[in-house]
């Protein structure tokens, strides 16, 4: 059936050896008796030729483990940007959580992976989407916090890029506009 085959080669980050397996017919949403799909297998060894042959032959970008985590989250943790792209030109959703509420964008940024913080950002998640509000209409305090990081990960990347100045200028005017947090954090990542 190709199955074990196609895993390894995935696994390996092999290509060529992923294309010849699809050709001859495996199920390119295969999987380990654990539930890591072969795109997941790819996502973590980096290939990106790999993950998009198994994207075109029809693998699911937002298959999930039972603890929630995705390709998109082993390729955050792993540090490859390129898979990253690759997954959410795809259609993988950023916004995903594991069972402990952390996403790919904080799993890139708490591995220390910033071009992976970089791929994950190109589609920022709509901040203002899940925010879970009590009958006054005030975020929560876990909201604030996740927001709060977001934050960190965008002031970080504007840092690195030689733009710190810049970048508390943007914030400040955010903040002045709309104060809630959200609005600052998707204000700031969208200059």
């Amino acid at each position: 059936d190709g199955h074990t085959a196609l895993l390894f080669a995935a696994w390996r980050g092999d290509a060529q050896a992923v294309r010849a397996l699809l050709e001859a017919k495996a199920d390119p949403n295969a999987a380990l008796a654990d539930g890591r799909t072969a795109l997941m297998l790819a996502a973590m060894s980096g290939d990106d030729a790999a993950v998009q042959v198994l994207l075109k032959a029809g693998a699911h970008p937002n298959a999930t483990l039972a603890d929630g985590s995705t390709a998109l989250m082993l390729a955050a943790l792993s540090g490859h940007a390129q898979v990253i792209r690759a997954l959410m030109n795809a259609g993988a959703k950023a916004d995903m959580a594991l069972a402990t509420g952390q996403t790919a964008l904080w799993l890139a940024f708490e591995a220390g992976h910033t071009d992976a913080v970089a791929a994950v950002l190109g589609r920022p998640a709509d901040f203002r989407k899940d925010m879970e509000t009590d009958s006054n209409g005030f975020v929560s305090p876990v909201n604030v916090d996740n927001m709060l990081r977001d934050l960190a990960v965008k002031e970080m990347l504007l840092q690195r890029e030689g733009r710190a100045q810049a970048a508390a200028a943007a914030l400040e005017d955010a903040a002045a506009t709309d104060p809630t947090p959200a609005a600052a954090g998707y204000t700031l990542l969208m200059r």
